[in-house]
């Protein structure tokens, strides 16, 4: 949710409120699919993650130079958007293969499909 509140805004600022609403609407439902596809459809889904991720994965399409901070324990490094991303999915993607993340794998699945729609949306963004 912290993600969102800071990348979300400027994600809305670009597409506008119905276009980021719809956005993230879509990129919930494949988000939910995929999981489905990849843990099972007897497993539940619950939860906003792919929504969230594929906010995430458009603001790194659509803002690829701006700087993020990224902390790890005491150190700080500002890297560009695409970069912390994929430690972000990195991140996701150790604590699903350890089982340390409940539900790492559908914010994997999810941002696999939203990368779809955030490369179909900055190309309407852009126009």
């Amino acid at each position: 949710m912290y993600l969102l509140w800071i990348l979300g805004d400027n994600v809305e600022d670009v597409l506008g409120r119905r276009a980021f609403l719809a956005f993230y609407l879509l990129a919930g439902i494949a988000g939910g699919l995929l999981y489905s596809v990849v843990a099972g459809p007897a497993t539940p889904a619950i939860g906003a993650s792919g929504a969230i991720s594929g906010v995430i994965a458009l603001y790194a399409v659509l803002f690829r130079r701006s700087k993020l901070t990224f902390l790890l324990i005491f150190l700080q490094f500002e890297l560009a958007a695409p970069f912390y991303v994929g430690i972000w999915i990195l991140f996701n993607a150790v604590g699903w293969a350890t089982g340390a993340a409940g539900g790492g794998h559908g914010k994997l699945t999810s941002v696999a499909s939203s990368s779809v729609w955030s490369s179909a949306f900055s190309v309407i963004a852009v126009c």
